[in-house]
């Protein structure tokens, strides 16, 4: 390791041991399935190589599910990259050491990039071309997706940085309620369709309720883009495609409405894991 880390290692450590003596937070930067996480930690204690935090059951979950977390503060010159070493769920701290700066522009992003809770698979062609190739959406935001092709799928012939292309989808549909029904006859066999009704009980008024059925269909979108990286996934023995969404794209409502919907899923889920985990049952 170069000296110069090992500099930089002890001068995060002197920084954060100022925070713990004046009782002032940092924040913790994490993403989860797509949807940044971040509340402020308190340090508890600062030992050689590691130091202890103290946050919200949610960033635990973050930081459970990544096994690392970025740290940031106005004392620090840059965020701090660091792994998680041990938790503790009953006291809400965590072990977090091996510290050094964060390359890159952590944070930087402005739109939440959600991953899907299953498989949605797709194609990408190149526009004016029949070339193309199938995969599945990795993650999506309002002005870019992630996008894999088939695992042992050679890349196609023409697939680079700056090739306009279109990229067709199966979203998820909207929740879309409507009565239930029931099949009955009237007298000579005609089979009748109608909503099953709750009547009000004696001496109430009587007011029709509708017992309601929850359907969810799924609706195709083409959209419109260019790719602005590739590189090989050689463990998962597939093509990794960048896309950067064209914003005039007349399905944007409809992306906007999936990852809305998917951001609220995902805060369900974190929800959900933190009362687990506060309750001694794990994330699984």
């Amino acid at each position: 390791m170069k000296a110069t880390s090992q500099i930089e290692k002890r001068e995060i450590l002197v920084v954060f041991r100022q925070l713990a003596d004046s009782n002032k937070a940092v924040r913790l930067l994490n993403v989860y399935k797509g949807v940044p996480i971040s509340y402020e930690a308190k340090i508890i204690q600062v030992a050689d190589k590691s130091a202890l935090f103290r946050t919200e059951k949610i960033q635990l979950v973050c930081l459970a599910y990544e096994g690392f977390t970025h740290i940031q503060s106005l004392y620090l010159p840059k965020i701090v990259f660091a792994h998680v070493q041990d938790i503790d769920v009953d006291r809400s701290e965590s072990v977090i050491g091996d510290f050094e700066y964060a390359s890159g522009k952590i944070g930087a992003r402005t739109q939440v990039r959600v991953m899907p809770d299953k498989s949605l698979k797709g194609y990408i062609q190149l526009l004016d071309s029949d070339i193309a190739c199938e995969g599945e959406l990795r993650d999506i935001s309002l002005d870019g997706l992630g996008f894999s092709t088939a695992r042992g799928t050679p890349l196609p012939e023409g697939f680079k940085k700056g090739s306009k292309i279109g990229i067709q989808l199966s979203l998820p549909g909207r929740k879309v309620k409507k009565p239930k029904t029931v099949d009955t006859e009237e007298p000579g066999g005609q089979p009748v369709r109608h909503h099953t009704i709750r009547l009000a009980e004696d001496d109430l008024p009587c007011v029709e309720q509708v017992d309601w059925l929850s359907e969810e269909k799924s609706r195709p979108v083409t959209l419109h883009g260019e790719i602005m990286n590739i590189y090989e996934e050689t463990v998962q023995q597939c093509w990794r495609i960048g896309v950067r969404i064209d914003p005039r794209d007349p399905h944007m409502a409809e992306i906007s409405h999936y990852i809305t919907h998917r951001q609220a899923e995902i805060m369900r889920e974190i929800r959900q894991a933190s009362l687990k985990m506060s309750h001694g049952k794990g994330l699984s």
